[in-house]
């Protein structure tokens, strides 16, 4: 099992297309969190969709179930030990901050 563990803040970044390895399982986790549902042409559940107007620990609980299912499907090389979220209370973003180490047998 890996014990390293790798963590991805859902912060703007630019792409690399290039990416390989644990370079581009970082940035398919980001781009899993940064991408709208519904956004996707192709593919509209790719993505999160972020709960509103709601009390915080309803949010964190909703996101958080959502991030999981996105992450399940669109990045299974990962398994997420803790989703963490940062508040910023000028523009009202919330940010998730995922742990995670990558899922047995996957190598980079």
């Amino acid at each position: 099992m890996n014990a390293v563990e790798y963590e991805v803040s859902a912060e703007a970044a630019q792409i690399d297309f290039g990416a390989t390895g644990l370079d581009e399982i970082n940035q398919n986790v980001l781009t899993i969190l940064t991408t709208w549902q519904g956004s996707v042409p192709l593919d509209r559940s790719f993505g999160i969709d972020a709960p509103m107007d709601q009390p915080q620990a309803v949010i964190e609980a909703r996101m958080t179930n959502r991030i999981l299912r996105a992450l399940r499907q669109y990045e299974p090389r990962i398994t997420v030990i803790k989703i963490r979220y940062e508040y910023e209370a000028m523009n009202g973003r919330i940010k998730p901050i995922i742990r995670y180490r990558l899922a047995d047998g996957v190598m980079v």
